[in-house]
C-alpha cells in the first residue's frame, strides 16, 4: 500500500479534472491511501470521488499561490507518489516536492493535450513552455495519453523519448454503462429527426459553430438532423447568436454543463468532434463504450489512433463533413487501436512503470 497525493485545479468542468477523480479512485481501488488536493474543491465530479478519499482545499485558485501550502501538505501527508495532469500545475507540484525535501516522493506528470497547439505563443506561453519542460524532464514518470501527444512533447518541448510513457486515459466502462441507463425526462426536440451530439467546453478551439453551420447546410438541402451540444463556456453567446441567425432553434440545443452526459450520448445516433486540436478526447472512448459511432475532423491529436479513416474527414469543409455524418448515422461503432483501461488498471500501470 502506498500513500498517494493527486493534485488538480478543481473537481469539475474539464477532462483533466475528470482524470484526477478517476485516477484517485483507481489508486484507492489498488488499496492505496489517497488524498486529493484541489485548488477549488467544488464541482460536479466531487460526488464521483470515493468518499474515503480525503479532499484538501487549496488556498487560492491560482496555482502559484498554492506553492507554500502544497509544501506543507506534502510534508504532512508524506506521499510516496504525487500525481498531476495539468501542465501549469505540474511545475508547481514539481517545485513543491523539491522544496519539501522529501526525497522518497515520486512525481508523476501527465500531458493530456497537444502542447504545440495548447500553449499560447506569447511571453506567458514561453514561460509556461519552459516550466512544463522542466517538470516533464525531471519527474519520475511523464505520461502521454497517446503516441501523437508523445511525439509532440518530443518535438515541441524537446523531452527525451525515453522519459515518456504512453498510457491511455482510464475509462470505467461498467460505471458509464450504468449511468447511461438513468432516465432523461425532458423532451429536447419536438421532431423525430436523428440526433447528433457534441460534448465539450464552449470554446473557440472546439468550433461548435462549424457544427451549427453544418446543420444549416443540411437544412438547405432538405436534410434534417438535430444537434445537441453538451457543455458550458464563454462562447455560449456567440453560438446562441448563430443559432438565431440561421433560425435553427428547433434543430440545435445548447444543454449547458451536464454532470451525467452518458444517457444523451447513448441515445444519440452519432457523436461528432469538430475541434481544431485534441489531445486524447475522453468522450470518444465514452461514446464507443456506449455503442455510439463517432466521426471527427482530422486534426492534431489522437483522432487517427482512435478512429478508422472512414470516420475522419480530411478537411474542415462543411459539405465533406455533412456527407460523413450522413453516412455514419446509426452505423456500427468501429475502434482503431484503443486500449480501454479501468481506473484501477491505469493506477496499476503507473505504479508498474515507476518500479520498472
Amino acid at each position: 500500500m502506498s500513500k498517494v497525493l493527486v493534485v488538480t485545479s478543481s473537481l469539475g468542468g474539464g477532462g483533466a479534472e475528470r482524470v484526477a477523480v478517476d485516477v484517485s479512485n483507481g489508486f484507492f481501488d489498488c488499496g492505496d491511501f489517497v488524498s486529493l488536493y484541489a485548488l477549488k474543491d467544488t464541482g460536479a465530479y466531487k460526488t464521483e470521488l470515493n468518499r474515503h478519499i480525503k479532499v484538501l482545499t487549496g488556498t487560492s485558485d491560482r496555482a502559484s499561490a498554492n506553492l507554500l501550502e502544497l509544501i506543507k501538505v506534502i510534508r504532512k501527508t508524506q506521499p510516496e507518489i504525487v500525481f498531476c495532469s495539468q501542465n501549469y500545475l505540474c511545475f508547481i507540484v514539481f517545485i513543491a516536492v523539491k522544496l519539501s525535501f522529501k526525497t522518497r516522493v515520486q512525481v508523476v506528470v501527465r500531458e493530456g493535450s497537444t502542447p504545440s497547439k495548447n500553449i499560447p505563443r506569447n511571453l506567458k506561453g514561453l514561460l509556461l513552455k519552459y516550466a512544463t519542460k522542466i517538470a516533464y524532464s525531471y519527474s519520475n514518470l511523464t505520461v502521454a495519453t497517446c503516441e501523437y501527444v508523445k511525439k509532440d512533447m518530443e518535438e515541441y518541448l524537446k523531452i527525451d523519448s525515453k522519459k515518456i510513457s504512453v498510457i491511455n486515459n482510464p475509462i470505467d466502462i461498467n460505471e458509464i454503462t450504468l449511468r447511461s441507463k438513468e432516465s432523461v425526462d425532458n423532451i429536447l426536440f419536438s421532431n423525430d429527426y436523428p440526433i447528433v451530439s457534441a460534448v465539450g467546453r464552449l470554446h473557440k478551439v472546439k468550433d461548435f459553430g462549424f457544427l451549427i453551420k453544418m446543420i444549416n447546410f443540411l437544412k438547405s438541402q432538405n436534410k434534417f438532423i438535430n444537434l445537441l451540444i453538451i457543455g458550458e463556456g464563454e462562447e455560449r453567446g456567440a453560438l446562441e447568436a448563430l443559432i438565431n441567425e440561421y433560425k435553427l432553434e428547433e434543430l440545435v440545443k445548447l444543454m449547458g454543463f451536464v454532470s451525467n452526459p452518458f444517457p444523451y450520448i447513448k441515445n444519440s445516433n452519432l457523436l461528432v468532434l469538430s475541434s481544431h486540436f485534441e489531445g486524447y478526447p475522453n468522450v470518444v472512448n465514452q461514446a464507443l463504450a456506449l455503442n455510439t459511432s463517432v466521426v471527427a475532423i482530422d486534426v492534431p491529436g489522437a483522432i487517427k489512433e482512435m478512429l478508422p479513416s472512414k470516420c475522419i474527414a480530411k478537411n474542415r469543409e462543411i459539405k465533406e463533413f455533412s456527407s460523413l455524418v450522413l453516412k455514419n448515422l446509426n452505423a456500427k461503432p468501429e475502434v482503431n487501436q484503443l486500449t480501454f483501461l479501468s481506473s484501477k488498471e491505469f493506477a496499476m500501470e503507473v505504479k508498474r512503470k515507476l518500479n520498472h
